[in-house]
């Protein structure tokens, strides 16, 4: 789990983010301990064998599982709302130099539905910090 510091910022990153803002501050402290612009956690249709991933063709990268509190319901299309007390959710995480040259197609592929959050994710013993699209509210 991560420590009360690091809830703090992907609190207020969050809360920019869903603004459409940056939180300069808290992005960057995140992306020095987590690298989290490079990462991106998929739980529908971007993940390898379905039938979005090919928007993610330009970015090679390395693929992992793991999980994120959140709850997870379905329309045309998954959309997750992260939550702490939420049930686990498996995803797919990618990790790769290619996608903060990428974030502004993905965000536009991704369209209004869907806000572009940082998350903690599970992979193994390990927490780590990743880009995922939930639910706008």
């Amino acid at each position: 789990m991560l420590d009360h510091a690091t809830q703090s910022l992907l609190t207020r990153a969050n809360a920019a983010r869903r603004q459409g803002r940056r939180d300069q501050m808290a992005e960057d402290a995140l992306a020095r301990t987590f690298d989290c612009e490079r990462r991106l956690a998929v739980y529908g249709t971007l993940a390898p064998g379905c039938s979005n991933h090919h928007e993610l063709a330009a970015c090679p990268g390395r693929w992992s599982r793991g999980e994120v509190n959140g709850h997870l319901s379905h329309r045309e299309y998954p959309l997750l709302v992260p939550a702490e007390d939420a049930p686990l959710v498996a995803v797919q995480v990618l990790q790769s130099a290619a996608l903060p040259a990428h974030w502004e197609h993905l965000d536009a592929f991704e369209g209004g539905d869907y806000c572009r959050v940082l998350a903690p994710v599970r992979c193994g013993a390990k927490t780590t910090v990743a880009n995922l699209y939930a639910r706008r509210d």
